[in-house]
């Protein structure tokens, strides 16, 4: 067996082109790189060059913002690598290549293909990325890709699929080669609370709640224990439904009050809000109620707005912090100060209480002196802690140069069973990623 060689092309340290994402399959590659750059090689059915069907790239090409590669115009190998830098690829949200064609979409929903014949949905040629007609007017915000078939979800949760029409299967999800709505139950990508997920393969496709980490998993805990709550949305008199006040604040830009006399005038149901809550703790989307209730709340529909955004926004708004963590400090020979020597790590309570079971726990023992601190005595230093809590707003682990990032893995290893982290919480795996750095 042959050992594995580097590609000297992606490990030019001068002109940084590290690779920070694949899309490979059959006969084609595409490489995003840190620099922004997106390099394609392999095959050139109609995708990578001139348009002829028979013109191998053996070095990746530059491909700029019509998805043409810069050639000579002959139909012949490149042998250096030609820079346009006009397609930046922070403008790209997702690309797949299945074995004829290529599907590309932009952060902005806009999607593209490119193949051949009938491979692109288009029924023609195609050697440049194309933006397909028939989803101009949706924004697509996800997409799956078998070697023949293409599914992509809509902003407005729909599902829309396209087959290459010369499959030999009897199967299939679309009978088309242009994209068209698949007939689903109805309601039920609805009925799937938080983001969706999917994939597909010749005639078959699977859909399922992609949890993006774990935060999804711990606001619906969150919200189905009823613990802890500070405020109430109230149903009638005899009905109030606990909540989390700044945790719903965040979310709909709203006074707790003003959502209170809002569903109370317009006599909404226990049903209704406990849906209205779904989403906004956990992304629940149920259309028909989730409508009619941001009608006359006057916020936008369908919600733009998601978890994962929010507190990402939430995690730069010191003025809200309604918490602090006290980390114990050492003195200048490495020895504990006194009882006093802490330093705090400003927090939101209630994203404690989501992400940390130690934390519920430390809360459920508080006494009304304690009730905006706890002390932290797990010996962990202030720089570890503060990645930790970024990460309980994020699920994304991150390092600055500042940190010493063998310190912060040596320190954290522990954190998913120290902190009562979910176990399916993927911060082992990413703290392998910042010692790598």
């Amino acid at each position: 067996m042959e050992s594995c060689k580097a590609v000297p092309f992606f490990n030019d340290e001068k002109n940084n082109r590290k690779v920070k994402s694949i899309a490979m399959v059959g006969y084609s590659n595409y490489f995003v790189c840190e620099n922004g750059e997106l390099y394609g090689n392999g095959h050139n059915l109609g995708r990578l060059g001139d348009g002829t069907s028979n013109n191998h790239k053996s070095l990746p090409v530059l491909i700029d913002k019509n998805g043409r590669t810069l050639g000579n115009g002959e139909n012949k190998n490149l042998s250096e690598p030609q820079i346009v830098p006009n397609w930046r690829a922070e403008d790209i949200l997702d690309i797949r290549v299945c074995s004829l064609h290529a599907v590309l979409v932009t952060k902005t929903g806009r999607t593209y293909s490119c193949g051949s014949l009938s491979y692109n949905g288009h029924l023609t040629r195609k050697s440049i990325f194309t933006e397909i007609n028939q989803l101009k007017e949706k924004k697509v915000i996800k997409i799956a890709t078998s070697s023949y078939t293409t599914l992509v979800l809509t902003e407005e949760r729909e599902l829309y699929a396209w087959n290459i029409v010369n499959v030999p299967t009897k199967q299939k999800i679309s009978k088309s080669s242009r994209p068209s709505k698949l007939d689903l139950p109805e309601k039920f990508l609805e009925n799937i609370p938080g983001d969706i997920g999917f994939s597909c393969g010749v005639g078959v496709y699977f859909l399922y709640q992609s949890v993006s980490g774990t935060i999804t998993q711990d606001f619906q805990n969150l919200l189905d224990s009823k613990k802890y709550c500070d405020s109430t949305i109230t149903v009638s008199n005899e009905i109030k439904i606990p909540i989390h006040k700044l945790l719903l604040e965040l979310r709909t830009g709203l006074k707790v009050e003003d959502i209170n006399k809002a569903f109370f005038e317009n006599n909404c149901t226990e049903e209704e809000i406990i849906s209205f809550l779904k989403w906004a703790y956990y992304g629940a989307f149920k259309v028909d109620t989730l409508e009619r209730l941001f009608s006359f709340l006057n916020l936008s529909f369908p919600p733009k707005n998601k978890l994962n955004s929010d507190l990402l926004k939430l995690y730069g708004d010191e003025d809200s912090k309604d918490f602090n963590i006290l980390v114990k400090v050492n003195d200048e020979d490495g020895e504990e100060d006194d009882e006093e020597a802490f330093e705090e790590i400003p927090v939101h309570k209630f994203l404690l209480l989501a992400r940390s079971g130690l934390f519920r726990a430390m809360f459920e023992n508080f006494n009304e002196k304690e009730t905006n601190q706890v002390k932290d005595y797990s010996g962990k230093s202030i720089e570890s802690l503060e990645v930790l809590i970024k990460y309980f707003y994020t699920d994304t682990l991150e390092s600055t140069a500042d940190h010493d990032s063998t310190l912060i893995v040596e320190e954290l290893e522990d954190s998913i069973e120290y902190y009562q982290l979910n176990k399916h919480s993927n911060l082992k795996n990413q703290l392998y990623g910042v010692l790598k750095k």
